[in-house]
């Protein structure tokens, strides 16, 4: 299925998106982990291949929103910036895209997460972009207020609550439990610009997260050819299909294209 979406700046990003994308395109509920799935079976990937590449704009690109404060300005000062387009201006790479490669049902072991940690400092979450694997029993998520002030954690699957907690000055870390695989969105209920994602994926230890200069590189993939996804926030899901061959990079480009001009006549 192909469609195209059109961000307020007047770029455009053409889509190919399978069901499973577009279930988390839309925000609907991710499965559950099960605790007997072993559709994935860990080997030794002998003489593996690897792919490389960036995630960048061709030429215009979103700037980060300025967001005026209006409530403890002592805490968080009074102007903050949009953390969602995080944009190389040397290269138009793209900071936090997830880059999964789909498909693979045997291969390298999957490093499991005990915990993982979001940090409140300065009325920011830190960080804004992670992704963690997990097992069975899911992830402990720590929340740890640094700001000394009230904060209300309010997560989502999609448009269902996960949790919705308040977090006083004076505690200083507090846990959840996450059990289930997909994109959790993070929102404070008092402090509505803070946001921040958390993926958690189960069973696809291959991923990578793109730098400061939207690069990634993922590797130990057994040969074979396989759809390449490419996953961001704002901009939803991009796919490719990349051939991995015995012990060589495959190099793989996303390029998201902005809106030509019109010529005058």
């Amino acid at each position: 299925m192909e469609f195209t979406r059109t961000i307020k700046n007047g770029l455009t990003l053409a889509m190919s998106v399978t069901l499973a994308a577009l279930l988390l395109v839309l925000g609907l509920p991710p499965v559950s982990v099960s605790a007997g799935d072993n559709d994935y079976e860990v080997i030794e990937v002998d003489n593996g291949g690897s792919a490389s590449g960036v995630v960048r704009f061709d030429s215009k690109y979103p700037k980060r929103k300025k967001i005026r404060i209006s409530k403890d300005n002592e805490t968080c000062g009074t102007i903050k910036r949009s953390e969602k387009f995080l944009v190389s201006k040397e290269n138009k790479g793209l900071k936090n895209v997830l880059v999964t490669i789909e498909g693979i049902t045997t291969g390298k072991a999957p490093h499991i997460s005990e915990a993982i940690t979001l940090q409140q400092k300065g009325c920011t979450y830190i960080p804004h972009f992670q992704v963690a694997e997990i097992g069975p029993e899911g992830v402990n998520l720590k929340l740890i207020n640094d700001d000394g002030i009230f904060h209300n954690i309010h997560t989502y699957f999609g448009d269902s609550t996960v949790f919705n907690v308040p977090q006083l000055g004076t505690q200083h870390e507090i846990s959840q439990p996450l059990t289930a695989p997909g994109v959790i969105k993070v929102n404070c209920d008092v402090h509505d610009w803070m946001s921040a994602d958390i993926v958690l994926l189960h069973n696809s230890p291959y991923y990578a997260v793109t730098d400061e200069n939207g690069e990634f590189l993922i590797d130990d993939i057994p040969p074979g050819t396989y759809t390449v996804k490419a996953w961001h926030e704002a901009l939803g899901t991009m796919t490719k299909e990349v051939t991995i061959s015995d012990g060589e990079n495959s190099p793989i480009d996303f390029v998201i294209k902005g809106k030509s001009k019109k010529k005058k006549k």
